[in-house]
């Protein structure tokens, strides 16, 4: 969680990387709703390829 937090705080990751990592770490409500209506796993993929140096890589 806290690799998750320090990617959206860094502006070095393209937006969409920032955004999936915030989406992530967004708390869910009771409820088991999120505030947010994204894919979780989409989130995590598109994460993972930056990462890994893939279409969203950083610069």
């Amino acid at each position: 969680m806290a690799h998750l937090r320090r990617i959206q705080q860094d502006l070095a990751f393209p937006l969409s990387v920032r955004q999936a990592a915030e989406r992530l770490t967004t708390t869910v409500t009771q409820k088991h709703r999120s505030p947010f209506t994204a894919d979780p796993i989409g989130d995590a993929n598109t994460v993972i390829e930056c990462l890994l140096g893939g279409s969203e890589a950083r610069p």
